[in-house]
């Protein structure tokens, strides 16, 4: 099976007149994006990995409902709060293993047909999406200062 080069989405003109890709996201294969361990195994049941990863963020969002519930503050905007908030670790999981299967530095051809190591430009994206669950995690003021342990539930 041969893998085609493309171009990042949005990137007019991209290959040059070898059919190589150049530009944004130059060298990336078309199935960089199909993560191999993104759920489903050949028998059609989900791995183990995938399991264990569900259960952690089942637990999570348990964990964040249960700190607004303490604060009496789980309402349907807060909770939206906490589902952005899972759906952007999600994100930031799938970002993570792009960059491990792509690489920190990735060759590409630039316009003038040159080979240059380019920082990933991924990277940026990881460190916005974890400023934006910070964020998030901010605004509903969830912080090591107001956890609320195991400890403490039974003194109450």
């Amino acid at each position: 099976m041969s893998r085609v080069k493309t171009a990042a989405p949005g990137n007019a003109g991209a290959a040059n007149k070898t059919g190589k890709a150049s530009g944004k996201g130059a060298g990336r294969t078309s199935d960089s994006n199909a993560l191999k361990s993104d759920s489903i195994n050949k028998g059609g049941r989900p791995t183990r990995e995938e399991v264990e990863r569900r259960r952690a963020e089942q637990e999570f969002r348990a964990g964040l409902v249960e700190q607004l519930r303490a604060r009496k503050a789980d309402t349907p905007y807060f909770l939206d709060l906490v589902d952005e908030c899972i759906y952007q670790r999600e994100q930031l999981r799938k970002l993570k293993e792009l960059v491990a299967h792509d690489g920190i530095v990735t060759v590409g051809v630039d316009r003038g047909g040159s080979v240059r190591a380019n920082i990933n430009l991924l990277l940026r994206e990881i460190r916005e999406t974890e400023k934006s669950i910070l964020l998030i995690l901010k605004e509903l003021k969830i912080t090591t200062d107001n956890i609320i342990s195991d400890e403490e539930d039974d003194e109450l």
